[in-house]
C-alpha cells in the first residue's frame, strides 16, 4: 500500500472516531512477564474506556481479592481463582459490547493481545467470547499510517507521551509493571493500566485536533517534501478553496493575454 492510501485511510478511520466516540472503547491490559515461567501470563488489570463518556471500568486482580476479603498473601496463594473471576466478568462485559470498535495498543499476537486474553481464559477452563477483528483497532499503527512509520522512536508510548508533555504519575512501563508484580504491587499496576487508556485518549484528541506531535514534520507525512506539501495542500479545506481562486485567476489573467495576442 501506498503512502498516500496508508495516510487516507488512516484519516478516514480517525474521521470516524472523531463523528462517533460513542461507538469505540479503549482498552489496555497488564500482566505478568512473559518470560517469568513458561507459561501463559497472569493477568493483573484490564482497563476499559467508553471514548463517549470517558468513564473507565477496571477489572483488577486486587479489586477481586478485596470483594472476598482477603489478605495478600491468600490473594497470591488463590491467585487462579480471582483471576479466572476477573477475567469471567471481563468476557462478560465484552458478550455486552460487542458492536462497539475496540481501541488497543499492540493487543495483536498470542504473547500479548487478545488472543493472549482468549488463552489465559482457557487455561483457567472456560471458553472466551471473541471479538471480531473487524472491530479492532490499534492506535500505534493507526498513529503510523497517518504521521509515518518513525513518527517516535521506541519506546513508541512512553516517547509520544514524553514529545506531548502528557504527564501521569501513575504511569508505568510494561517492565516497570512485571517489577511491581515481582513485589506484589498490584494496586499500582491497576493504576497504571487504568493511566494508559486515559493517555490513548489524549493521543486520539491530540489527533483529531490537529496537534500531535510527532518527529516528522508535516512536510514528510507523505515521502518527499514536495509531494507532502502537494497532498496536505489539498486536505485543507481552507486551501482547497484557495487552490480554486488561485487557478480562476491564472485562468482569467492566461485568457486575458491569449485574446491580447492571438
Amino acid at each position: 500500500m501506498s503512502r498516500f492510501s496508508k495516510r487516507k485511510k488512516g484519516l478516514e478511520i480517525l474521521s470516524n472516531i472523531e463523528k462517533r466516540p460513542d461507538h469505540y472503547k479503549i482498552i489496555h491490559y497488564s500482566c505478568e512477564s512473559f518470560c517469568s515461567n513458561g507459561f501463559s501470563p497472569k493477568i493483573i488489570s484490564i482497563a476499559i474506556m467508553d471514548l463517549g463518556s470517558r468513564q473507565i471500568n477496571n477489572f483488577s486482580i486486587n479489586y477481586y481479592a478485596e470483594l472476598h476479603n482477603a489478605t495478600k498473601e491468600e490473594l497470591i496463594e488463590k491467585y487462579s481463582e480471582f483471576e479466572k473471576e476477573l477475567l469471567s466478568d471481563f468476557f462478560k462485559y465484552v458478550s455486552n459490547n460487542l458492536e462497539y470498535y475496540w481501541i488497543h495498543w499492540n493487543m495483536d499476537d498470542s504473547s500479548y493481545g487478545f488472543e493472549a486474553l482468549y488463552n489465559r481464559y482457557r487455561v483457567l477452563g472456560n471458553e472466551p467470547t471473541r471479538i471480531s477483528t473487524e472491530k479492532i483497532i490499534n492506535l500505534n499503527f493507526l498513529i503510523e499510517e497517518i504521521y509515518g512509520y518513525n513518527y517516535v522512536a521506541d519506546p513508541r508510548m512512553k516517547n509520544l507521551k514524553e514529545l506531548n508533555q502528557i504527564h501521569s504519575r501513575s504511569f508505568k512501563s510494561g517492565s516497570e509493571e512485571a517489577e511491581l508484580f515481582e513485589k506484589n504491587e498490584f494496586s499500582q499496576i491497576s493504576m497504571s493500566t487504568q493511566s494508559k487508556v486515559s493517555l490513548f485518549s489524549k493521543f486520539i484528541d491530540y489527533m483529531t485536533d490537529d496537534r500531535l506531535k510527532t518527529q516528522i514534520p508535516c512536510t514528510r507525512f507523505y515521502g518527499s517534501w514536495f509531494v507532502s506539501v502537494f497532498y496536505l495542500f489539498q486536505e485543507k479545506p481552507a486551501f482547497i478553496t484557495l487552490g480554486w481562486l488561485v487557478n480562476i485567476i491564472i485562468g482569467a489573467v492566461l485568457g486575458s493575454l491569449f485574446s491580447k495576442f492571438f
